[in-house]
């Protein structure tokens, strides 16, 4: 499967949210919502502003209802496009990866991404830069490296590859189907084979809050707990298709992981951008009750 196929996939699945950092109502942060507001501000009526690697415009919906901006968003997935139109179809839209950007140079006041361009590498970084208008404004909200995000993906990487190492689908299905077959042989061997991996997951779920693998490990347990309830091939059907989430959360995170940036990389792209008389910085972004960052927040005015 191909990046931008996996992608598309991701947002199928994702419809229109796909939130990466949210609160415990499991809404889009509020700080975030005033951090994008406080950015535009300066921003006048007929300014153009392009958000990349968008999603399904998730910076849009903080903008003010009367903003007067001209609107443009690229994304690597089409069917998350999709989703941004139906939400704001007056937003004009590019199918295209972030490090090669079919715009003219200096053609947009502000470029903005958030949780995005870093996937596509340091190139995108260079690419935001060709396309900002003299003047302009470039401001990113990117991963970062052991930061709030990265540290509870580590976790969830952790166990789903814990999950998939032990073959605890495969076990949990052998049990379901010995135990609704009745056959006390086949009942002794399959459950001698899960309780040999169970504790090591369940002690992976002790640690975790949040994971495909605490899903699959308390979902596992209440279907077999109340199994009369159930027929065999719900729970067989349950297991696959949490068997096809922990690989594509495995995929996810690996990839959420490999894009968090670190200092020397975001100094190294600050770097490649430093001029004469331009404004470059980067830093930890850090919002209330949170001990660890959330994201670099990485902004760049470009010089006339």
């Amino acid at each position: 499967m191909s990046k931008q196929e996996k992608w598309s996939d991701y947002w199928q699945n994702e419809g229109a949210t796909g939130e990466v950092f949210v609160n415990k109502d499991g809404h889009k942060h509020s700080a975030l919502k005033q951090f994008w507001q406080h950015q535009v501000a300066n921003l006048t009526s007929g300014d153009s502003l392009i958000d990349l690697a968008c999603g399904a415009g998730s910076i849009f919906a903080d903008l003010p209802e009367q903003h007067g901006l001209a609107l443009s968003a690229a994304d690597l997935s089409a069917v998350a496009l999709q989703h941004l139109v139906a939400k704001f179809p007056q937003v004009e839209t590019t199918v295209c990866s972030a490090d090669d950007l079919p715009f003219d140079d200096n053609q947009f006041d502000m470029v903005v991404s958030q949780f995005g361009i870093e996937y596509a590498g340091p190139e995108a970084f260079m690419e935001a830069y060709r396309i900002l208008k003299p003047g302009g404004r470039m401001t990113v909200l990117c991963h970062i490296q052991d930061g709030y995000i990265d540290s509870k993906n580590k976790m969830e990487l952790v166990g789903a590859e814990l999950a998939h190492a032990l073959n605890f689908v495969a076990r949990a299905k052998q049990v379901t189907a010995a135990v609704f077959a009745n056959q006390p042989d086949e009942i002794t061997v399959a459950m001698d084979e899960f309780v040999s991996v169970e504790p090591l997951l369940a002690a992976s779920v002790n640690k975790s809050s949040s994971g495909p693998h605490v899903h699959l490990y308390n979902g596992f347990k209440q279907l077999f707990m109340k199994r009369q309830a159930y027929t065999q091939q719900d729970i067989l059907d349950w297991l696959d298709g949490m068997d096809q989430e922990i690989q594509k959360s495995i995929e996810r995170l690996t990839s959420m992981r490999k894009a968090a940036q670190s200092e020397s990389n975001m100094q190294a792209i600050a770097e490649r951008l430093g001029k004469p008389n331009q404004q470059v910085d980067y830093k930890p972004l850090v919002l209330p009750d949170h001990n660890l960052p959330v994201a670099w927040h990485f902004e760049l005015i470009k010089a006339d």
